[in-house]
């Protein structure tokens, strides 16, 4: 299964997931922060989108967390779920 979701649904600095920060993209009244996680030793991107000032710096360590919809797509049965966290 995959699971995706959308920036605005990726809350920085509190919550269970490691990650560091690659840029942060600060557009004014909101920033894009670019992000790693690894993941069953792989690296994962993940872009969030954060309220400005956003605080952190390209190399802090962060911690993530989930919050709104996310989608489960099922490939082998070519399914998608939405679950509400």
């Amino acid at each position: 299964a995959m699971i995706g979701f959308r920036p605005e649904t990726v809350v920085v600095g509190e919550g269970p997931v490691a990650a560091r920060i690659r840029v942060v993209e600060d557009l004014g009244s909101e920033a894009f922060v670019y992000l790693v996680i690894d993941h069953e030793g792989e690296e994962r991107r993940i872009v969030a989108k954060a309220a400005a000032p956003f605080a952190g710096s390209p190399d802090d360590n962060v911690r993530l967390r989930l919050r709104g919809t996310v989608h489960i797509f099922d490939p082998a049965e070519e399914r998608r779920t939405s679950v509400k966290l």
